[in-house]
């Protein structure tokens, strides 16, 4: 579902630094919707024991055949639409991520999958959010509609179930619905999910095609801390 990439950013380096220390403890990590598992590749090298979810079963065939006979003891595959279709025990993970999933999610799957995220979670466990953010080129014609919603305070002013309506030139390789966010949209959904923040902040992707990049905002990085 739309884009992959091979870009590691520093948000992705970070999570991979720390899941490789928390697979040397012992601990669990999980990434929901790993595409075709770049991110998880290198966390399994750092040392990272780690559960890797998609949507596509072919994305996870392929990934256990490439590395199952280095890692087959500290990887696990679990098929299935977040957050509908994911279900592990309380307490199960240290930590989790997603990298340009939770963006094609609407405002309520969004707050159900933050929930399931926080139970999940040990407690002090770790959550890695990383979504495209409205400030891009091609979601230019958005911009004011979606300023206009947040004004009349929308809870998710950036959700369309008819992205080609606002998204020329890359609708036909996407989804027909997306949820675009600011830092506003994005913190306000996981505090209220009971998370603590330790950082947010706005990512600028050199990586992405020059009718995307607009002014070093393309993505929002989220990390957050379960604390009860």
């Amino acid at each position: 579902m739309g884009y992959t990439s091979r870009h590691t950013d520093k948000f992705s380096k970070n999570f991979i630094k720390y899941s490789g220390l928390l697979g040397m403890s012992g601990d669990w990590s999980l990434e929901l919707g790993a595409g075709f598992g770049f991110t998880a590749s290198e966390a399994l090298k750092s040392g990272a024991s780690i559960v890797v979810n998609d949507l596509e079963q072919s994305h996870l065939t392929n990934f256990i055949k490439k590395h199952s006979d280095t890692y087959g003891d500290r990887l696990v595959v679990y098929p299935g639409a977040f957050p509908e279709n994911l279900e592990f025990n309380r307490n199960s993970f240290a930590c989790i991520f997603s990298s340009k999933m939770f963006h094609f999610l609407d405002g309520p799957s969004i707050e159900r999958g933050l929930e399931k995220c926080h139970n999940w979670l040990k407690n002090s466990g770790k959550l890695y959010i990383l979504v495209d953010s409205v400030f891009r080129k091609n979601w230019s014609e958005f911009h004011s509609e979606f300023f206009k919603r947040k004004e009349n305070k929308e809870k998710w002013p950036g959700w369309t179930d008819k992205i080609s309506t606002y998204e020329g030139t890359r609708a036909q390789d996407l989804p027909c619905w997306f949820n675009a966010m600011d830092k506003d949209v994005l913190e306000r959904a996981v505090i209220n999910a009971q998370f603590e923040i330790e950082e947010i902040t706005y990512i600028s992707r050199p990586d992405y095609p020059a009718d995307v990049r607009l002014d070093g905002r393309e993505n929002i990085a989220i990390i957050a801390r379960k604390t009860n």
